[in-house]
C-alpha cells in the first residue's frame, strides 16, 4: 500500500479545468471522501485531494463533517514539531486571517538543510490561472499552523500516541486477567498440590486406569469450581472485564477510523 505522500507524488499535474467544465477527477475525490455535493473543481479542494491520499494509503481522514476544512488536520493524527519534521508529516497552513477559519493543507514532500519544507498538495497556484496538484518552493515552518502525524488505525499505534481510551481498555482488560487468574490459581494449588507423574504403560489396562484417573482429576476441577461459588464468580467476573476491555479498544478503532482525534491530542490543542 502507498503512502500517503506518495499517492500525492502520484497525482502531481492533475489540474482543474478552465472555465464551466470540471475535472471529473477531482469531482471523483470528493465523493469519494464522502461529499458528492461537491460537483466542481472550483470549491476549495486541498482537504478533499488530502482526505481522498489518507484513503488510498490507509490511514483515517478528519471527521466527516469538518473533513473538507484544512485546519481539520489540526486534530488529525499527533502533533509534530517544526524542528522534527520529516517526509509524509501533514502541514496545516493559514489562509487570510491567521485566526480565522480558512487554511490551506499538504503533505511535506522534503526538508532542506536550513529546515525550510517543500510539500505536495492539491488547490495549489500554477501561475497560469486555475490550480493544481504542484509542489510549493521551500517555505518557513514557522509560519505553519502546525504539522502532523499519521497514526494508523491499529492499537499499538492509538496506544503509543497516548489514546487515554485504549489504556483505559489495557486497564479494564489485564484487571480481567487477574480477577481470573490469579484465584483460580490459589484454589487449584490448595487442591491439587501433589504433582503427578506419567507413569510408563505396560498393558491396555494400565493405560485405561490411567485415562480414568485424567478424566477424575478433570471432575475434580469441576467440583472445586462448583465447591466455591466465589471462584467461580470471580472467573465470570473477570471474562466479563476482559471482553469489556477488548470493546473500549475497538470502539476507540472505529472512532480513530471515522475521524475523531485522539482525546489526548484535543486537550493539547484546546490548551494552546
Amino acid at each position: 500500500m502507498p503512502t500517503m505522500l506518495e499517492v500525492m507524488q502520484s497525482r502531481l499535474g492533475i489540474s482543474e479545468v478552465r472555465g464551466a467544465k470540471h475535472n471529473p477527477v477531482i469531482v471523483g475525490w470528493a465523493k469519494e471522501i464522502g461529499h458528492p455535493e461537491v460537483v466542481d473543481d472550483e470549491t476549495s479542494w486541498c482537504s478533499i485531494a488530502c482526505c481522498s491520499a489518507a484513503i488510498e494509503a490507509g490511514l483515517p481522514t478528519p471527521a466527516h463533517n469538518v473533513r473538507m476544512m484544512a485546519r481539520s488536520w489540526l486534530t488529525w493524527g499527533v502533533k509534530v514539531d517544526p524542528k522534527s519534521v520529516a517526509p509524509g508529516d501533514v502541514a496545516v497552513w493559514s489562509r487570510g486571517d491567521p485566526r480565522g477559519w480558512q487554511g490551506h493543507v499538504n503533505v511535506v514532500e522534503a526538508v532542506k538543510p536550513d529546515g525550510r519544507v517543500i510539500c505536495v498538495g492539491g488547490n495549489q497556484s500554477t501561475g497560469k490561472g486555475y490550480d493544481a496538484v504542484t509542489r510549493t518552493t521551500p517555505q518557513d515552518p514557522r509560519k505553519a499552523l502546525g504539522f502532523r502525524r499519521a497514526v494508523p488505525a491499529t492499537v499499538p499505534a492509538l496506544r503509543s500516541a497516548g489514546s487515554t481510551e485504549v489504556r483505559k481498555g489495557d486497564q479494564v482488560q489485564n484487571l480481567g486477567w487477574l480477577v481470573t487468574v490469579i484465584p483460580a490459581t490459589v484454589a487449584t494449588a490448595r487442591e491439587l498440590l501433589a504433582p503427578v507423574a506419567v507413569p510408563q504403560f505396560t498393558s491396555l489396562p494400565e493405560q485405561i486406569s490411567w485415562w480414568s484417573t485424567v478424566l477424575e482429576g478433570i471432575n475434580a476441577l469441576g467440583r472445586l469450581v462448583g465447591g466455591h461459588p466465589w471462584l467461580a464468580g470471580s472467573v465470570f467476573g473477570g471474562v466479563v472485564l476482559v471482553l469489556i476491555g477488548r470493546r473500549l479498544k475497538a470502539a476507540r478503532l472505529e472512532k480513530h477510523a471515522a475521524g475523531v482525534p485522539i482525546s489526548a491530542e484535543v486537550a493539547k490543542l484546546e490548551a494552546v
